[in-house]
């Protein structure tokens, strides 16, 4: 026979500049009873499409990182003649129909994968994948540490990050500005905020983003909730505010869909999903997980024409910063891709194909450049004017409905406007 998961709307209500939108998703159903049979009985039988009876490859890894899939007995043969989406259709002893690229469970190599393709989000931290031992911080191996070459400005927290690649898989780069993820893929990152006063610091949330299936929305976007104790994070559906008494808040997985992607037009985002991956934010010497390591390893499916990458630059030196930043903290809402918000005409990303500064996006849909639903500051640059230029408005602002960007910082980031200024003034003599 066969066996399939009944699939339901679930109707989610989410804010966006002071509306309610609706929005349905219809795997409620699939992602609840899987969870439960996870939670419950742990590996058991699932049925398959020819009517047989596979370990089911989606549980939860525990702190060991056990559970990993071996691939290498498919039906795919390796050249992508499988069943044509390589996503995990078999078990973990490879009699699956994957195509030959990496997302399925058989590729005909004996390749190994250390985690399986995670499907719901585990109820704590532990389970995820991230360490060996949660309580004493021990990060696994195959998760590889970075960091962007532009962070997100997070009010100044300390941050870090660890990537998941599946061994057996490939990042497409065959758009080398928004790279395709393989499924399977786990990144995490961590939030420390500095202690009041003499107090040592707090380590407040973990976040997870993990690619589930091949379709561009199959991704799950969670926050971890950390204890007093730091023994272990628990999975939020809420967003918290000023956790654990800081100033921190955590988001909701709604919050965090709006700045990743799978919200379109009401949120931001593109459709890479990971805002901080790609060759902008890792083509440079790191000694952490950088663009060379994942050129090195064959991870890319095509290589950049360089492992470093430079932001073209201005003659005084000031658009560089300033491009950085603004692909970092603004680039992943504004952007003129589907999921982002191209119907202003403002593009905030750096692409790996512009040599001169003033021929950039950035550039063109900045400077004198009509600012659209901010009637206040009409202008997104004006050259020698920070006053009147809207970007350095609304970026110093917080606390109101015009401060960007809208979520996740309660506190300007005045290095930023720093060198924002520098670039105005640059532009023409600011007064």
């Amino acid at each position: 026979m066969t066996c399939n998961f009944t699939r339901a709307a679930e109707l989610r209500w989410f804010p966006r500049c002071g509306h309610l939108a609706l929005r349905a998703y219809h795997d409620v159903v699939r992602r609840s009873l899987s969870l439960f049979l996870i939670a419950s009985l742990g590996p058991v039988a699932a049925c398959t499409e020819d009517g047989g009876s596979d370990d089911l490859d989606g549980e939860v890894s525990g702190e060991s990182g056990s559970g990993s899939e071996v691939t290498g007995d498919g039906d795919g043969d390796g050249d992508g003649d499988g069943d044509g989406d390589g996503d995990g259709d078999g078990d973990g002893d490879g009699d699956g129909d994957g195509d030959g690229d990496g997302d399925g469970d058989g590729d005909g190599d004996g390749c190994t994968n250390s985690l399986p393709v995670l499907y719901v989000a585990p109820p704590v931290l532990s389970m995820t994948g991230l360490y060996t031992d949660t309580p004493n911080k021990v990060v696994a191996d195959y998760a590889r540490e970075f960091e962007p070459r532009y962070p997100l400005w997070s009010d100044g927290e300390e941050k870090r990050r660890w990537l998941y690649i599946p061994e057996c898989a490939q990042i497409d780069t065959s758009d080398m500005d928004f790279w395709s993820f393989p499924v399977g893929t786990r990144v995490w990152k961590e939030f420390v905020v500095p202690g009041e006063g003499s107090g040592p610091p707090v380590l407040v949330e973990t976040r997870l983003i993990a690619r589930t299936g091949p379709q561009p929305d199959d991704w799950i976007m969670v926050a971890y909730a950390w204890d007093a104790n730091e023994e272990e994070a628990s999975l939020l559906t809420m967003g918290v505010v000023n956790a654990l008494g800081t100033n921190h808040d955590i988001p909701s997985p709604l919050q965090c869909q709006q700045c990743h992607g799978t919200l379109g037009n009401l949120g931001g985002g593109t459709s890479s999903r990971l805002n901080g991956v790609g060759v902008v934010q890792l083509g440079y010497d790191s000694s952490l997980l950088d663009l060379e390591d994942l050129m090195d390893e064959g991870k890319l499916s095509a290589n950049p024409s360089s492992a470093e990458f430079e932001l073209p630059d201005s003659p005084e030196g000031h658009a560089a910063e300033v491009f950085g930043n603004f692909h970092a903290n603004c680039g992943h809402c504004h952007n003129a891709q589907a999921e982002g918000q191209n119907f202003l005409g403002l593009d905030l990303r750096v692409y790996v194909d512009e040599d001169e500064w003033d021929e950039t996006r950035i550039y063109e849909s900045t400077v004198n450049v009509n600012n659209m639903g901010f009637a206040a500051v009409p202008t997104r640059i004006v050259p020698g004017d920070v006053g009147a230029s809207a970007i350095y408005v609304r970026d110093a602002d917080r606390g109101t409905a015009a401060q960007m960007p809208t979520i996740g910082t309660k506190l300007p980031d005045e290095d930023a406007l720093a060198d924002l200024e520098d670039w105005i003034c640059e532009l023409g003599a600011c007064p």
